[in-house]
């Protein structure tokens, strides 16, 4: 089983936090995420930097 959850967006929020039996993992944005449009199981970050949008999926494997 994975535990998976991305950031509801903001100041120093961790980007995507994954745990599992063996351990967890944080990944970290360097600054403000704006808070994400949800697209079924992607969510997708407008305008991280000028013209880009993050989009981070969930899968069943995390």
């Amino acid at each position: 089983m994975v535990d998976l959850s991305f950031s509801g967006g903001g100041d120093g929020s961790g980007m995507i936090r994954r745990a599992n039996y063996d351990g967890s993992l944080h990944l970290h944005w360097p600054g403000r995420l704006p808070q994400p449009r949800l697209e079924g199981a992607k969510a997708v970050y407008p305008e991280v930097l000028d013209g880009v949008d993050l989009a981070l999926i969930a899968t069943a494997e995390g």
